[in-house]
């Protein structure tokens, strides 16, 4: 009996030590992109990947200014204070890397996919990052205060002003400027705005001037000025730059064309305009009042689809690439999300001390938001992002077809936790757990 027992011992960690390596096997077959050694058990499968990020808060230690987010949702950026520039992946508040970007940072924007971010502030020089590396790309002295810099969708492009009013234009590759234009006023957060692919910039002035610019990127030479009644305060231009709004210290909002310096409708608030947002086609505009006011628009009328009154003034107020989430952060900490069809907020909280900026990812689903008082940068996600990243053959060993060995082993996926979903042509299982992955029939 013992010899037996034995026996099955052995044979029994002879089959282990065989799946061991057939796992590991299974695994570099998949990562290479290669299908598995045909058997009669042959099934096609599919692998989504559902990020398991959670909701967070990093608390930097200093008051934070301004924040960006790259449209996919999955990098962020943060300006402080103490001149810290702090770089996060959604999926953990543990930052992916710290850079000092001089003294006061005003102003960061991340290019659309997350490869490159720029910053300026208080130590006047530009910025340029990779998202590889705190050590910049390059810098430029601009011999002001930087108060506004973006970068195109594409990362081509930056764009940047400060208190002596001149504009700033550079291809990426270079931090020899294309060319500058003195658009005769101070420039502040968020009075420049350029299209995705960095053909169209426009640019809002404060005193004298008091104009809203629009360039093309080939030319200092504006396309057409338009002068407020005082302080154009924040522009915003769609994807395509077909279409640019203007918030302004006159109280009104402004609504054109690209082909014409005449707007095609404005708006008069019971305060300043001091933020403005717009869908990537053009079709929504949002608009934050000192009034306490969000109003939203519908870019074929003047007259609000809605609007929604804080208890402060919103600080921050952007609307998704897409069009249909809209998130607002005021001056004494609230924050409200919400959909574009319904002033309800899908949620809403009062537990910051002053929310100086905010962003939001293309499709709406993740935002993120600073509290300049609090010190922190807040993430919250509402949805979870579903990718099917490739298709693959796997041997599967089906017991009484019901139940299934998958030998399958993955850990992270772009530095995060993840849920993988298995998807077969032919199983009668629903679901199987092997530590932090999850595999399931999506056919049944």
């Amino acid at each position: 009996m013992k010899r037996n027992n034995l026996l099955l011992l052995i044979t029994f960690l002879t089959v282990f030590i065989f799946l061991g390596f057939f796992a590991v096997y299974s695994l570099n077959s998949m990562e290479k992109n290669q299908y598995l050694p045909n058997q009669d058990n042959f099934n096609k499968l599919k692998l989504n990947i559902t990020e398991t990020y959670s909701n967070w808060t990093y608390n930097a230690g200093t008051g934070v200014i301004c924040i960006d987010m790259s449209r996919d949702g999955l990098y962020i950026i943060a300006g402080c204070f103490n001149g810290s520039l702090i770089l996060f992946h959604r999926s953990s508040s543990t930052p992916i890397w710290k850079a000092y970007a001089g003294d006061y940072v005003h102003s960061v924007s991340i290019s659309a996919n997350g490869e490159y971010i720029v910053a300026g502030g208080n130590g006047q020089i530009l910025y340029l990052f990779s998202k590889e590396s705190s050590t910049p790309i390059w810098t430029k002295a601009l011999n002001t205060d930087i108060r506004c810099v973006v970068i195109s969708a594409n990362g081509e492009y930056i764009a940047s002003g400060g208190v002596d009013g001149v504009l700033w234009v550079f291809n990426t590759s270079s931090s020899t400027p294309l060319w500058t234009y003195n658009v005769g006023g101070e420039m502040n957060m968020d009075y420049i705005a350029i299209s995705d692919n960095g053909s169209y910039i426009a640019c809002g002035s404060r005193e004298p001037s008091n104009k809203l610019y629009l360039f093309r990127i080939d030319s200092s030479t504006p396309i057409w000025t338009y002068t407020t009644g005082y302080r154009a305060e924040n522009t915003a231009i769609s994807s395509d730059g077909s279409y640019i709004v203007c918030g302004s210290a006159d109280k009104n909002l402004y609504f054109f064309h690209k082909s014409s310096s005449t707007p095609l409708w404005s708006f008069t608030a019971g305060e300043y305009i001091d933020m403005v947002s717009i869908s990537g086609d053009g079709s929504y505009i949002v608009a934050g009042s000192m009034d306490n006011n969000l109003y939203v628009f519908n870019k074929n009328s003047s007259t609000p689809m809605w609007n929604y009154h804080f208890g402060s003034k919103p600080e921050a107020s952007v609307i998704s690439q897409d069009g249909k989430y809209i998130v607002s952060v005021t001056t004494s900490g609230q924050i409200g999300y919400f959909s574009i069809d319904n002033s309800t907020p899908l949620y809403f909280a009062d537990n910051g001390t002053y929310f100086n900026d905010a962003a939001i990812s293309s499709n709406g689903h993740q935002i993120t938001y600073v509290d300049i008082y609090g010190n922190t940068v807040s993430h919250l996600a509402f949805k979870k992002e579903i990718i099917t990243i490739l298709e693959f053959n796997a041997t599967i060993n089906t017991i009484q077809g019901e139940n299934c060995n998958i030998f399958l082993n993955i850990e992270n996926y772009q530095s995060a936790p993840i849920l993988v979903n298995i998807s077969l042509t032919s199983s009668a299982f629903e679901s199987v757990k092997l530590n932090n992955v999850t595999l399931k029939n999506e056919t049944n």
